[in-house]
């Protein structure tokens, strides 16, 4: 990790661009099911088998107007991804954290929420922003939690079948829906 000391400080973030889909594809699927992350709570392959998204998924996101791809890069090099999308008015889902497995622990899972709430605010001008989350990562949860986002109690089912290409490893799997109000000062 000897490179490592002062990533933190050059990262810049940008919108995705079609060429840089395949290293986000590559970044997903490591952070999400590549089973690559140095704690088990940072990805989900013990629970979730099959792509976290795909290179037509990427391109979709892409040429929607409601949902904005940030990659964050040093030195030119892209080592992390986060999504907003637009719900409803005001409304965003921030999603698709993804960190390289080989530079995490560096704080950047911060960075990218934060990433996503200016993208949120700036771009959709949203107040609240909304996230997903595997209900058994109780650990993600807390984290979350940290970041001032609470659990709302509502829940939404995971996808999953031939038509996502998904199966779950563990029964019962579904997504806690956790919000945070945007407008708060001092709430980054």
């Amino acid at each position: 990790m000897t490179n490592d000391i002062g990533v933190r400080e050059k990262i810049s973030f940008r919108l995705a661009q079609l060429a840089d889909l395949e290293k986000i594809e590559s970044i997903v699927q490591a952070a999400y099911r590549g089973g690559q992350a140095t704690v088990d709570w940072k990805n989900e392959n013990h629970l979730v088998q099959g792509p976290r998204v795909d290179r037509l998924g990427l391109e979709k996101i892409l040429t929607d107007s409601k949902k904005h791809l940030l990659v964050a890069e040093s030195d030119s090099t892209i080592l992390a991804c986060v999504l907003a999308e637009l719900e409803e008015d005001g409304v965003v889902a921030i999603g698709m954290i993804a960190v390289d497995p080989a530079k995490q622990n560096l704080g950047l899972g911060r960075l990218l929420v934060q990433a996503g709430e200016n993208e949120a605010r700036t771009s959709f001008h949203a107040h609240v922003g909304r996230m997903y989350v595997v209900s058994c990562r109780d650990e993600l949860i807390g984290w979350y939690g940290r970041q001032n986002y609470l659990d709302t109690g509502k829940t939404a089912p995971f996808p999953e079948g031939e038509d996502t290409g998904l199966s779950l490893l563990k029964k019962g799997i579904y997504f806690r829906i956790l919000e945070k109000n945007l407008t708060l000062s001092g709430n980054s």
